[in-house]
């Protein structure tokens, strides 16, 4: 890679006319060689002596090398002063110097060591010294030009911007590590200093041509495809512009406008074939709000009415841009309101609304605000919900921008006379988000109405942005109804207007919401879900397979069985499955099922068993019967117990190894009664749903339950749509069983006299 580097720069070198003169020279001297390498013979009669020339070329060079490095670092200092320290960082690096350090002291230092090695002139050391002390002259030469352009902060800057480009180039084929980004992104730190250092100074060239090289890197990053490194150097390059937008307004500096204006160039105002890649929208308009953040702390109503003139006329080019910015100037609004006796950039906002001709008889007028009543419901809506902008909500701007919202809902209904027609539209996902938005607007209007108030206090602020208008009526009461007298609806009858509109709309939202979920199909997700979470939950609580044996039907073995039905049906609102805001729970539905299973069995076991009378009962009662149980050739595994008796049982201990243990032991969150080591039995406690009083005690071999699936679920699910009542559902929960008992002598139940 070196040798085409250093043919380029050779090349470059010869074409400069600044050289010309010096690459005579050379020739020159190249013949001259020449002409003394065939014709003369050395020594000469009277020439200096070989340690003098030698000596004298050396000491030279040492002095100029001292020379010319003490005075280069005046420049160097003061330039690192004026603009950043960080130039003196890249004069240390800088590899032409290094060079010509070493070139100057490799001769200086030659010419010593022939010294000590030759006593008599040679032609060829003689040249060959000459040659060196030439070259190093010609390294100064260009030393000088190099110091020049190095301590230019156009130049240098240039070189910074054009490491970034070429570092985006290719780093765009590899798989950057964090190190390589951080290195590239360091790259702008001398030009955002330089940058900041020259607007204090008012350096226009040094501005300008900087601002335009971090322009076009912004032009060429944006129209590309977005990737890790390229998005982080754009965020970059945007902070710098953030930092450079404050001291413009802090000195007055003309490139602010720039600052601003640039925004709309970058997406809007690009080379022929060259598009917007709209990945880095949100991105400019986070910049954008940023920077009016700023422009209104600063109070410059200037630039920001000068920036309102410069971003309407592109409004209309494009619609997703367009949406954007009005989203921008929505929180830009919103921000003004927040802060105090800054109302003159609402109004600002507001009164950019020019109706122009032929823009009005598209239905619509040039603004940063859209007042398309349908769109500002949709705005509020969108940015109060959305993470846009998210950190300024959080931070409390969500009322002002509900108040910025009424502002120009008011303006828009006050001075436009538009209104909202609610059309519901054909397609089911519109349907949707269109019941979304009117849920929520209803659930927002009293925060509206709350607005309307507070605007109405501050009407005088308003009165002239929301202008009074004249009203004709002909009252009946005058003798003389033809003619027509005039009512003024002000500023604050507008914001009550405003209000009362609101209010009105309400039952409308209702109706167009009930026409919404009517008109809605069943959503399929919802309907899966219920059934998925239906048998989910009653595979969780059914006890069947744990206490008994179990199994499902066999064909050949069980056609002949009668099998029972458990289970409900159920009438639930339609909207459960239309609606796309509700989250229905349907996991009891699946429960209950489990508890009638639980119910039914707890029925056959009293039913086919005597209960065994006691006095009292404790834990080694308890111990005593399961031993007798085991004894008699039973393996109890599970025991139902009366919830009452919950508290008394966890205060029950055990004596295993000669330590004192609770007898219920959890796991995974079940509950065992710990007999002995070998014992453990899983605990059922009553419910309100499942009562009995008594201590039940199991063993699998006491019956078995035959579950029938149907569509390949021991629990069926069906939900459909009813046929009796408008706007319900028939859910149906069911699962087919035939019980038998097997061994009635495989259960023990214990009653407490």
């Amino acid at each position: 890679m070196w040798r085409p580097r250093v043919m380029k720069k050779f090349s470059t070198t010869i074409k400069d006319n600044k050289n010309k003169g010096l690459i005579a020279v050379l020739i020159l001297l190249v013949v001259m060689f020449y002409v003394a390498l065939a014709y003369i013979t050395l020594p000469f009669e009277g020439a200096v002596s070989y340690e003098t020339f030698l000596g004298t070329i050396g000491q030279g060079l040492i002095t100029v090398l001292a020379i010319i490095f003490a005075l280069v670092m005046f420049p160097v200092q003061h330039a690192s002063e004026r603009y950043t320290v960080e130039m003196l960082k890249e004069f240390k690096k800088d590899l032409y110097t290094k060079y010509l350090f070493i070139l100057i002291a490799g001769v200086a230092l030659s010419s010593l060591f022939l010294l000590g090695l030759y006593k008599n002139h040679t032609l060829f050391l003689t040249i060959g010294m000459f040659w060196g002390t030439l070259l190093c002259l010609f390294a100064l030469y260009h030393f000088y030009h190099h110091v020049v352009d190095m301590l230019d902060p156009r130049v240098l800057n240039h070189k910074k911007i054009r490491r970034v480009l070429n570092a985006l180039k290719t780093e765009r084929t590899s798989n950057p590590d964090s190190s390589n980004v951080e290195s590239i992104i360091s790259e702008l730190d001398i030009p955002e200093q330089v940058v900041l250092k020259s607007i204090e100074r008012n350096e226009t060239d040094i501005i300008k041509d900087t601002i335009m090289e971090l322009y076009r890197l912004c032009l060429h990053i944006s129209g590309r495809k977005t990737d890790a490194i390229s998005v982080q150097v754009f965020h970059r390059i945007l902070d710098l512009f953030t930092k450079a937008l404050v001291h413009a307004l802090k000195f007055n500096n003309s490139y602010k406008y720039f600052l601003v204006y640039f925004v709309r160039d970058l997406i809007f105002l690009r080379p022929k074939g060259d598009t917007f890649n709209k990945e880095y929208l949100y991105v400019m308009m986070q910049y954008l709000y940023r920077a009016n953040k700023i422009i209104i702390d600063f109070n410059d109503t200037d630039l920001f009415k000068k920036e309102l003139d410069y971003f309407t006329s592109r409004i209309g080019e494009d619609e997703t841009a367009e949406r954007e910015l009005y989203d921008a100037f929505c929180m830009i609004g919103a921000y003004t309101l927040r802060e105090e006796n800054k109302e003159k950039f609402v109004k600002a906002i507001l009164t950019s609304a020019k109706k122009e001709e032929t823009f009005v008889k598209l239905g619509g007028n040039r603004s940063l605000v859209n007042f398309d009543v349908e769109f500002l419901f949709k705005q509020e809506f969108r940015l109060s919900e959305s993470d846009k902008y998210v950190f300024d909500i959080f931070e409390g701007l969500r009322p002002y921008i509900t108040r910025y919202f009424i502002l120009c809902l008011t303006y828009a209904l006050h001075t436009f006379n538009y209104t909202w027609e609610i059309a519901i539209p054909e397609n089911d996902e519109q349907k949707k988000n269109l019941y979304i938005l009117l849920s929520s607007l209803k659930g927002r209007s009293v925060e509206y109405e709350k607005q309307c108030d507070e605007l109405k206090k501050q009407a005088n602020l308003w009165s002239d942005v929301i202008k009074p208008k004249p009203v004709s009526e002909a009252p009946v009461e005058k003798a003389e109804p033809k003619k027509p007298w005039f009512l003024e609806i002000g500023t604050e009858e507008a914001f009550e207007n405003t209000k009362n509109w609101i209010r009105q709309r309400e039952t409308e939202w209702d109706n167009k919401m009930q026409l919404i979920l009517e008109a809605l199909p069943l959503d399929s997700a919802k309907v899966d879900k219920c059934k998925t979470e239906i048998i989910r939950t009653y595979t969780q609580e059914t006890i069947i397979p744990e206490v008994i044996s179990f199994r499902t039907y066999e064909e050949e073995k069980d056609k002949d069985l009668k099998f029972k039905f458990l289970g409900q049906k159920y009438l639930l609102e339609r909207e459960w499955f239309t609606s796309p805001i509700a989250i229905p729970e349907f996991s009891e539905f699946g429960k209950s099922v489990a508890l009638g299973e639980k119910k039914y069995l707890i029925e056959q076991m009293i039913k086919v068993q005597e209960a065994r009378v006691l006095e009292q009962i404790s834990f080694e009662v308890i111990k005593s019967f399961v031993n007798n149980f085991k004894e008699a050739g039973y393996q109890p595994t599970s025991v139902f117990i009366p919830i009452q008796w919950h508290r008394e049982l966890h205060n029950w201990w055990r004596i295993e190894e000669n330590k004192r243990r609770m007898i219920i032991e959890y796991k995974n969150g079940q509950a065992y009664l710990v007999v002995d080591p070998n014992t453990k039995l899983r605990i059922f406690w009553s419910s309100d749903a499942v009562k009995f009083e008594d201590f039940i005690i199991v063993d699998k071999g006491f019956g078995e339950w035959i579950a029938k699936p149907e569509d390949g679920n021991i629990l069926s699910v069906s939900i459909m749509e009813s046929e009796k009542e408008r706007n319900k559902i028939e859910l149906l929960v069911k699962t087919l069983f035939n019980f038998k008992v097997v061994n009635s002598e495989a259960v023990m139940i214990l009653k407490i006299k």
